[in-house]
C-alpha cells in the first residue's frame, strides 16, 4: 500500500508538472498571437493613413512666424519638422513612437520607439506599455535623429517564433540578401531607404583590446572614424556586397541576439540611399 500511495503522487506531482508546462505553452503561444495581432493593427493604421494622403516623401516643416514690421530682428528659429501623416495618429498614441522600420517579404514591419531616459524601455513592453515578451524594436539612447547621428543603432529581440529582429538571421545567407536588400526605415518626419552592405556575427566584449565593438559607433566626427567602422563591418561581412559607404552617408545599424557563442549577436549594417533628384529620370 505505502509503494501504492507513493506511485500515485509522484503520478499527480507529474501530472501537474505536465499540465502547469502546458498551461505555460499555451499562454505564450495566446501571448504571441495577441502581440502579433496588435502589430498588424498599428502596420494597417499606417497603411490606412498612407493611402488616404498625398503627402511627398520630403519632410515638409513647421514656418516660423514673421516678426512684426519694425520689430527688433531677432535669430531665426530652425523650422520644426512635421510629423507624417501616416504616423501622426500612432504619434498621438504615443509620443515614445520615433519611426517605423520594414523589410520587404519578411515579418519585420514594426513602430520603433525610443526612450533615452529609460534605454530598455520596450525591452518587455508594447506599444502601449503592456508586459510583453516580444517588447519592440528601439534606438539605442546615445542615437539621434534631430539632429542626425551617423549611426543609428536598433534594438530588438531574436525570438524563438520568428518576429522583431528574429530576420536578421537569415542574412547570414547571401541569397537572402540578394532578394532582400534593402531596409525601409522611416522616421516620424521622412520616409528613408538603406542599402545593407554588411551582414555579420559578433558578440559583446568584455575586453576592449583590439576587437571591434560595433555597438560603440554613434557618430562620426571625422573621415577616419567612419572608415574605420566601415573597413571592420565590411571585413567581418558573411560575403561581399559591392556596397562600400562613404564618409558622410547615414548609417543604420540593427543589432539582435545570436547564439553561436555567449553574448553573441548578429547583425546587419546599411547606408541611405540618396533622395532622387527631381526631374530626375528614374
Amino acid at each position: 500500500m505505502k509503494m501504492t500511495k507513493k506511485f500515485r503522487i509522484a503520478l499527480a506531482l507529474y501530472a501537474v508538472a505536465v499540465l502547469a508546462y502546458v498551461g505555460y505553452l499555451l499562454y505564450g503561444y495566446i501571448q504571441s498571437n495577441q502581440d502579433r495581432n496588435n502589430l498588424r493593427e498599428l502596420s494597417a493604421l499606417v497603411d490606412a493613413a498612407q493611402t488616404a494622403t498625398t503627402q511627398p516623401s520630403e519632410p515638409s516643416v513647421t514656418q516660423p512666424l514673421p516678426s512684426e514690421p519694425g520689430a527688433p530682428a531677432e535669430t531665426t528659429p530652425e523650422p520644426l519638422p512635421q510629423v507624417l501623416p501616416q504616423y501622426q495618429a500612432l504619434y498621438e498614441q504615443n509620443p515614445d513612437l520615433i519611426g517605423w522600420i520594414k523589410i520587404e517579404d519578411s515579418e519585420i514591419n514594426y513602430p520603433v520607439m525610443f526612450t533615452p531616459h529609460d534605454p530598455n524601455y520596450y525591452l518587455y513592453r508594447d506599444f502601449e506599455g503592456k508586459d510583453s515578451k516580444h517588447g519592440l524594436p528601439f534606438v539605442d539612447y546615445r542615437s539621434s535623429l534631430v539632429p542626425r547621428t551617423t549611426n543609428v543603432l536598433f534594438h530588438a529581440h531574436n525570438m524563438k517564433d520568428g518576429s522583431m529582429f528574429a530576420t536578421l538571421a537569415k542574412y547570414q545567407s547571401r541569397y537572402y540578401f540578394e532578394t532582400h536588400p534593402v531596409v525601409q526605415f522611416d522616421t516620424l518626419y521622412e520616409t528613408g531607404e538603406y542599402e545593407i552592405f554588411a551582414a555579420f556575427m559578433t558578440q559583446v566584449y568584455e575586453e576592449e583590446a583590439g576587437e571591434f565593438m560595433y555597438y560603440r559607433f554613434i557618430q562620426a566626427d571625422t573621415e577616419a572614424e567612419f572608415k574605420d567602422y566601415v573597413d571592420n563591418a565590411l571585413e567581418l561581412s558573411l560575403y561581399d556586397t559591392g556596397i562600400r559607404p562613404e564618409y558622410g552617408d547615414q548609417l543604420i545599424t540593427l543589432s539582435t541576439c545570436s547564439y553561436h557563442v555567449g553574448d553573441g549577436r548578429m547583425v546587419v549594417v546599411a547606408r541611405r540611399r540618396p533622395a532622387p533628384e527631381h526631374g530626375a529620370v528614374a
